[in-house]
């Protein structure tokens, strides 16, 4: 299996480890999703409708792009002057806490 550690030059497994990742990824699709339909949160009572909530925004490819570029903004780093990770990032096994940048 590869590595996620360097794929096209960003270092997906530090970012998977993050729960802010998939809070951010979770809230973005969700949101996108709900406003593409005319829903709101209120509006998904069963599980049965947020899964045919989710199957119809997927049938529709013009639905498909903000959520391409939404998650392509959470994996985006600005910091860096490319689209990829700098050489210090692929070098963590896991986020950087914070503690040491001074």
């Amino acid at each position: 299996m590869a590595s996620l550690k360097n794929i096209g030059g960003l270092n997906l497994q530090v970012r998977f480890k993050n729960p802010w990742f998939w809070f951010f990824l979770v809230a973005n699709i969700g949101a996108l999703v709900l406003n593409n339909v005319g829903m709101t949160i209120n509006d998904i009572t069963t599980w049965g409708a947020l899964i045919d909530t989710f199957t119809e925004t997927f049938k529709n490819p013009s639905l498909l792009f903000p959520i391409i570029t939404s998650i392509a903004g959470l994996l985006y780093d600005p910091t860096t002057s490319s689209l990829t990770d700098s050489d210090r990032v692929l070098k963590y096994s896991k986020p950087n806490s914070n503690k040491n940048n001074g």
